[in-house]
């Protein structure tokens, strides 16, 4: 579909909405209304304004076809890939398997069974959003096809065993459309799809976490180009969308590439371009505890939850392999853990202990913006200490700064850094919240400019064990002063 078809289906949609005739439209698609009843949980609202609701292909139903149990290759025989293409990646019970963007691009829904469970991967190329459903509820299978439907240019799925219950993609909530003398509006069911983990990197990368993984065959049965990109340049121009959005979040550019976490009522978006070359980032997504990692070069973000029997742990950069993986280590035990969440070195990996994967996916800015009423942006500054930049001790500091402790909370010690774009003498100094002084770690001492690091094991001046508490470390040199608060907790 290139702009102009899309600014026709446009236009002729929004004629059929203003007359008040979108029940035409539904009419022609063969489609009735009822409720249905799916399982799952989720933290996401979705109330759909029917204006933005338009026809994105003729034809009706599964205008766009969905594979359902289809074609697969073993890694090795997958000659239509390419190391730096796309994939969704999916793991269930031991068994891998890739959905690659090429194939995604022409038919958005794969109905698949892997490991005994049957799943629907979804991707709208329009948003760039790949997520995984369970399929399997109330003990029955379903599969999903296409509407040709879109909201804020989101792909709308069906419920192909009812027939009769509609989910925008993002938000997965089923909807019905409800008629009152004249008027007919969507209203929400109750229904609701449960979102799975999922992993979007490249082919080669994939490859690498699971070298048994199988692979979707090109032979789909439909004549399609897949080495082609159907959209001409609109991943890369900002400017283009191809149908209205509900509203617009100017905080980043539209098509910048975001990681996204809906927990606990809260919608937030780790921006790709914000977290350097890799990262490991500790947050906590209304309590829920999590750890974000990145690599720029396996163009992956994944989430864990970062409790393990009952403890939180605090994860920080171990090291690089091959420039596109990570390994990262836990302060609280020493362990070290790979980027698929498994323990393979220190006292958790004697049991083999994984962390639990946080269902989450990557989309383009401005749907994530447009969806959600107040959509959160990480404050990855704050988690800087636990950023990997290229080149940190060679490139000269932009800023006067004081980071944010790592880790923090801390127990029994933790590291203070900072920035200084020229050298200078500094004072690093803690305090408690009476503004009481409890140690001076630097005290007038001349700095190179550039990043560094000071450590501090919990201790006063007196080399005694502080209480528990907020504690605040203020940074002076010359002119500049800054004041940060981090939290121990023994």
């Amino acid at each position: 579909m290139n702009y102009e078809i899309g600014c026709f289906i446009w236009y002729g949609a929004r004629i059929l909405l203003k007359a008040r005739s979108f029940l035409i439209l539904i009419t022609l698609l063969g489609v009735a209304w009822p409720m249905s009843q799916l399982s799952g949980q989720v933290t996401v609202s979705c109330d759909l304004q029917e204006d933005f609701i338009v026809l994105g292909c003729f034809g009706g139903l599964d205008c766009i076809p969905a594979l359902t149990n289809p074609a697969i290759l073993k890694a090795s025989e997958a000659s239509y890939l390419l190391d730096s293409d796309l994939v969704l990646g999916v793991y269930q019970n031991g068994v891998a398997r890739a959905y690659p963007h090429p194939i995604l691009w022409w038919h958005e829904i794969v109905n698949d069974t892997l490991g005994g469970e049957m799943f629907t991967v979804s991707f709208c190329p329009l948003t760039s959003t790949g997520l995984l459903f369970d399929a399997t509820f109330n003990d029955e299978e379903h599969t999903f096809g296409v509407t040709g439907l879109l909201y804020n240019n989101n792909l709308i799925m069906y419920d192909r065993l009812s027939g009769n219950t509609f989910f925008p993609q993002m938000c997965y909530l089923g909807n019905v459309r409800n008629q009152n003398e004249d008027e007919f509006d969507f209203v929400l069911t109750g229904d609701h799809l449960e979102l799975l983990p999922i992993i979007e990197t490249t082919w080669g990368v994939w490859k690498a976490l699971y070298p048994n993984t199988t692979v979707l065959s090109d032979n789909t049965g439909f004549s399609r180009d897949y080495s082609r990109y159907p959209y001409g340049t609109y991943r890369s121009n900002n400017g283009l969308l191809l149908f209205p959005i509900t509203k617009e979040d100017l905080r980043l550019n539209r098509k910048d590439i975001i990681f996204g976490l809906t927990l606990n009522n809260i919608e937030r978006a780790y921006p790709f371009k914000l977290m350097g070359e890799r990262a490991v980032l500790n947050d906590d997504v209304g309590g829920a505890k999590v750890v974000v990692l990145y690599s720029k070069e396996a163009k992956l973000a994944v989430a864990f939850y970062r409790e393990v029997d009952g403890q939180v742990l605090n994860f920080e950069l171990q090291d690089v392999l091959g420039s596109a993986l990570i390994t990262f280590r836990d302060n609280e035990t020493g362990t070290i853990w790979n980027m698929k969440g498994e323990a393979i070195s220190g006292p958790l990996a004697v049991n083999r202990t994984s962390l639990e994967q946080v269902p989450a996916y990557n989309a383009m800015w401005f749907a994530w913006g447009a969806f959600w009423e107040q959509p959160e942006i990480a404050d990855i500054e704050s988690l800087i200490t636990s950023v990997d930049r290229p080149d940190d001790d060679l490139v000269p500091p932009r800023d006067f700064s004081l980071l944010q402790n790592f880790p923090n909370p801390f127990n029994p010690s933790t590291k203070i850094t900072f920035e200084l774009t020229e050298p200078g003498v500094v004072t690093l100094k803690i305090y408690d919240l009476l503004g009481r002084e409890v140690r001076t770690l630097l005290n007038n001492e001349r700095q190179s400019s550039g990043r560094k690091s000071v450590a501090w094991d919990s201790t006063n001046d007196l080399g005694e064990r502080v209480a528990s508490g907020v504690y605040l470390y203020q940074l002076q040199s010359g002119m500049f002063k800054q004041t940060r608060k981090m939290i121990l907790m023994r």
